[in-house]
């Protein structure tokens, strides 16, 4: 059994899914949505025994549980796990191997120099709700005889985004380094971001992160298949 927890608006809803075997092998299947605000351990292993139920499976058949790796759901203690645990001494722990490869990434990431992420999200937030940024942005492209491109956002929860991002700012590196080159520092953020320009530090980590970042990426949509396990 796996499951997830997913945001659309105010509105929290939990996907749980099943692996199992049948007379004609292995099948996979979404069997149930099911809407809950709440977060807790208690709350989460209920929804997943009302699933159960439901469908008449039984739970003395599952072997494993598979979900994010957060203390709700693996913490030592007090955990889904841990409930599911008790009702099923011999269950298996099926950990997202996904997020262990970002959480991996994103530590490796705390030790670099400069903090890529913050950079990038400030660039971005630079242009977002200004149209008249936007325009000054462009004289630079046409100074380059670059075609403009839209910045694309790194979301910090999705780490997906980062590889994305890194490589249109290294397309469109000249135009956007030469703007923030030629901005006035009278603003903190426009401080920070001459100052990452005006350097070669900046450039040579955005390359080293693009070559690695591809690496980790296949591995990652390797992880995401169509499979509920991996």
């Amino acid at each position: 059994l796996s499951y997830d927890s997913s945001n659309k608006g105010n509105c929290k809803t939990y996907p749980f899914t099943v692996q199992f075997f049948s007379d004609v092998g292995v099948k996979r299947a979404l069997i149930q949505l099911i809407e809950d605000p709440y977060e807790t351990a208690v709350d989460i292993f209920q929804n997943a025994c009302k699933v159960i139920n439901d469908f008449q499976l039984k739970i003395e058949n599952l072997t494993s549980v598979g979900a994010d790796n957060t203390n709700v759901n693996f913490g030592e203690h007090h955990s889904v796990f841990q409930l599911f645990k008790n009702e099923v001494p011999h269950i298996v722990q099926g950990n997202c191997y996904a997020h262990i490869l970002h959480n991996a990434a994103k530590h490796a990431h705390d030790v670099l120099p400069i903090d890529i992420e913050s950079v990038l999200c400030k660039i971005y937030s630079h242009f977002s709700r200004s149209a008249k940024r936007i325009e000054e942005l462009k004289a630079y492209y046409e100074f380059v005889q670059s075609e403009y491109s839209t910045l694309l956002q790194h979301i910090l929860i999705r780490w997906l985004s980062l590889l994305r991002s890194i490589e249109r700012l290294l397309e469109k590196y000249e135009p956007i380094k030469l703007y923030f080159l030629n901005q006035p520092t009278t603003i903190k953020n426009q401080q920070l971001l001459k100052s990452f320009f005006d350097s070669t530090d900046g450039l040579c980590i955005l390359n080293f992160l693009q070559n690695l970042l591809n690496e980790i990426q296949r591995a990652d949509l390797q992880l995401q298949r169509t499979y509920t396990t991996a």
